[in-house]
């Protein structure tokens, strides 16, 4: 009976000894700033919901914080979390210091790996690579409507995403120093997707439509809507789609902009 409670004391110990040292999994650096020491600590919390958060200490006190929430009941590594630990840590200091970077990566770069992340259905890391594209982006109205989109996808908040993919499309009208493009449909897009996720076809196809308007051709939002089983009507709705003069006067139209 003793040696069976002492076994179970170790096994309690060992087990507490792993929640602890699963909590302190971080990471801490230094920098000099303006000539003022910049802590820099990044640490792993698992209590409650998961999360990944940098700090920066300046004379004892927090003057940035970076909070990144970790997917539901995802099941990650140490190495993976050591590495995301290791990218947010490092997006910080470039953050407070760009010349210490070792690559700067373009809005257009940014942008490109984002959704080539989103397209393999990795929201994850494309959820961590938009927070970082936000740190040095952090008005633009495009990588917020992309973290509504990822917040809900990856996140699964999908109220709240949302809400940032609506408030992101409010700035981009409402700012004039915001050149309007094409670009405006991958506004309508997020805002399509999540509510896709929230089960509200018919809402995702008028936003998908709305994106349509604005660009015709882009791809992610025809995909959507194939995925959907809807495709544009095509030029003569009197003929069957199949007819020559559709395929080839829609092909011509698709070309030149005009569908």
């Amino acid at each position: 009976m003793l040696l069976f409670a002492a076994l179970c004391i170790i096994m309690i110990e060992m087990s507490f000894q792993r929640e602890v040292a699963t909590l302190h999994i971080g990471h801490d650096s230094a920098m000099t700033i303006g000539g003022k020491k910049h802590f820099i600590q990044t640490e792993y919390l698992s209590t409650g919901r998961p999360m990944i958060i940098t700090k920066v200490f300046v004379d004892g006190t927090v003057t940035d914080t970076i909070k990144a929430p970790l997917p539901k009941n995802a099941t990650l590594s140490e190495n993976d979390i050591k590495e995301k630990i290791q990218i947010q840590h490092e997006a910080m200091r470039s953050k407070l210091n760009p010349e210490s970077a070792d690559t700067t990566r373009s809005k257009a770069e940014y942008m490109r790996k984002i959704r080539w992340f989103i397209d393999r259905g990795r929201f994850d890391e494309a959820y961590t690579l938009n927070n970082e594209a936000l740190l040095f982006n952090k008005n633009n109205p495009f990588f917020q409507s992309f973290y509504g989109y990822l917040d809900a996808a990856a996140m699964k908040n999908h109220q709240a995403g949302l809400e940032t993919c609506k408030r992101a499309l409010e700035k981009y009208h409402g700012d004039p120093r915001i050149k309007k493009n094409k670009g405006e449909s991958f506004l309508h897009l997020n805002i399509g997707r999540v509510y896709l996720l929230m089960d509200n076809r018919e809402f995702a196809v008028v936003n998908f439509r709305e994106g349509l308007k604005v660009d015709n051709r882009n791809r992610d939002i025809i995909t959507e809507l194939a995925k959907l089983g809807i495709r544009r009507p095509p030029p003569f709705r009197f003929l069957a789609r199949e007819h020559f003069l559709n395929k080839y006067i829609g092909l011509l139209m698709t070309k030149i902009g005009l569908r």
